[in-house]
C-alpha cells in the first residue's frame, strides 16, 4: 500500500514496520493518521495510539479479527479540526461507485514526540461521502 510522505512533515523515521516522527502540525496530522490505522490494525503496533480506555480492548479486538479486507486507497483528505495537541482528520476514499470517509481522531503525544491515534471515544468511523469535492486530493 502507497502512504503519504513529506520531507517537511514526515514520516521521518521507521522501525520496523511503524512509520513516526510526523511533524507537530496540522499537516504532519493528515500524514500520521491513516499511517496510524494501519499501523494499529494490520501492523500490530500498539503504541501507534495514546493509552486509553479503548486502546488495549480495540487492539485484541482488531488483532483476534479474521477479516483480511485490507485497506481502500485513500484518495484525499479533509482536517475536520486541529489544535497544537488534537486533530480530527477525514480520509476519503472510493468502493465502486461509492464514496466514504474514514475520521480519524489524533492526539499528539508529549511522550513521544509524535502523533498516535487517539481512541478514547472509539475506532475511527466509516460514513458514506455525497459529494467529494471538498476534500483535498493526495498527490
Amino acid at each position: 500500500m502507497l502512504l503519504p510522505v513529506n520531507a517537511d512533515h514526515g514520516p521521518a523515521k521507521m522501525d520496523g514496520d511503524f512509520w513516526r516522527c510526523f511533524s507537530h502540525t496540522p499537516t504532519g496530522a493528515v500524514l500520521a493518521g491513516f499511517t496510524l490505522v494501519i499501523d494499529f490494525s494490520a501492523g500490530a503496533e500498539i503504541d501507534a495510539a495514546v493509552e486509553s480506555m479503548n486502546r488495549q480492548r480495540l487492539f485484541e479486538e482488531q488483532n483476534s479479527s479474521t477479516s483480511n479486507e485490507g485497506f481502500p486507497p485513500m484518495l484525499g483528505y479533509r482536517v475536520m479540526n486541529s489544535s497544537d495537541d488534537n486533530a480530527i482528520v477525514e480520509y476519503l476514499s472510493k468502493a465502486g461507485e461509492q464514496y466514504a470517509a474514514m475520521s480519524v481522531n489524533l492526539a499528539w503525544s508529549d511522550k513521544d514526540h509524535d502523533w498516535r491515534l487517539d481512541l478514547a471515544s472509539g475506532p475511527p468511523a466509516w460514513s458514506e461521502v455525497n459529494d467529494p469535492s471538498s476534500y483535498t486530493e493526495f498527490k
